[in-house]
């Protein structure tokens, strides 16, 4: 049985290219789907402080819509059979990419899915710095699906 972590990036319409794959693997072959976001904090600097945003309030204001459009995902990409063993995780990082790869290996995921901007030919492939870190990095197996909105 494997486990899919499917990387969200919500700048992406991700829908399409997601439902697509799911409908070509064997979902009797799937124990767990992780649809993961992680959310990059930003730091500003001047000259007396330091300013994190969002910091952890405000980030819990927003985390539940995150959370919704992933459960949103889960519900119109998976195979009905496959939504009972789906999951979704939304966090606050200072690193995105450091934080999913970490996220990947703690869950002992056997595929990581990445949806690239649409960019074309190889440069789609490895403009993504995510995409290029996780092929890097990984230890699994990784599916880049481009996607077809662009």
């Amino acid at each position: 049985m494997r486990k899919l972590l499917v990387c969200i990036d919500l700048k992406n319409e991700n829908e399409a290219s997601l439902k697509k794959y799911f409908e070509r693997i064997k979902s009797e072959l799937i124990e767990e789907v992780h649809f993961i976001h992680a959310y990059q904090t930003q730091v500003y600097a001047d000259n007396f402080n330091v300013t994190t945003y969002p910091d952890h309030d405000e980030f819990e204001k927003f985390k539940g819509d995150i959370e919704g459009v992933l459960k949103s995902l889960c519900k119109d990409t998976l195979p009905k059979d496959l939504i009972k063993n789906s999951m979704t995780n939304v966090f606050l990082s200072p690193s995105p990419k450091v934080d999913i790869y970490k996220y990947a290996k703690m869950k002992d995921v056997d595929e990581i899915i990445i949806i690239t901007r649409g960019l074309h030919g190889l440069e789609g492939i490895f403009h993504s710095s995510f995409a290029d870190f996780m092929m890097k990095h990984s230890q699994c197996e990784l599916t880049i699906l481009r996607n077809n909105n662009h």
